[in-house]
C-alpha cells in the first residue's frame, strides 16, 4: 500500500513528533497534537508554542494553494482558543474571530460565565444547523464540507 503522499491524496503532513515540513501538492494539512509524554487532547498550547510554529504556517502557505490546521480538541475547549490564538498571530483573523478569541480570554479569566450558545456567538435569531455554523465558518468551507447526493 502506498502511503498518501505518494498516492498523491494529501499534501502536506506536518506532525508535531517532529515537526517536518514536506508539502507535496496544492494542499497543506497541520494537525496540533501537543506535546509532552500524554499531549492527546488535552493540551492547551501557549502562546509562545504557538509563536514558533508561525514561521512554518508561513512557510507552508507560501508553498501550498490552501493550507488547512487542525488542534485535537477537548471538553475544556482548548482546540478553538489555540486556533484563534493562530490566526491572530498569522494576521488572519476576521472581526467575528478576534471577538470570540476575547470571549474566550474572558471566559479563562473568570469574567464570562458560559450560559449557552449566544455567549460564544453572540445574539441567535435563526438556529437552523446552517446559520448556526455561518457563525462559525464562512459559506465556501461550508459548502465544501457538504455531501452533495
Amino acid at each position: 500500500m502506498k502511503p498518501l503522499t505518494d498516492a498523491g491524496k494529501l499534501g502536506c503532513i506536518l506532525a508535531q513528533l517532529p515537526p517536518d515540513l514536506h508539502v507535496t501538492s496544492d494542499l497543506a494539512y497541520i494537525r496540533w497534537h501537543g506535546r509532552g509524554s500524554r499531549p492527546w487532547f488535552n493540551y492547551r498550547y501557549s502562546e509562545e508554542q504557538l509563536q514558533e510554529w508561525t514561521p512554518k504556517v508561513n512557510e507552508t502557505a507560501g508553498r501550498a494553494k490552501r493550507v488547512l490546521g487542525y488542534f485535537n480538541n477537548h471538553f475544556h475547549g482548548y482546540a478553538p482558543e489555540n486556533c484563534l490564538q493562530i490566526m491572530q498571530m498569522l494576521g488572519i483573523t476576521t472581526a467575528h474571530s478576534q471577538a470570540a478569541l476575547q470571549r474566550v480570554s474572558f471566559y479563562r479569566e473568570g469574567r464570562l460565565p458560559v450560559e449557552g450558545l449566544e455567549a460564544w456567538t453572540g445574539p441567535v435569531v435563526d438556529r437552523s444547523v446552517e446559520k448556526l455554523l455561518l457563525a462559525f465558518a464562512n459559506a465556501e468551507t461550508i459548502e465544501r464540507s457538504t455531501i452533495h447526493t
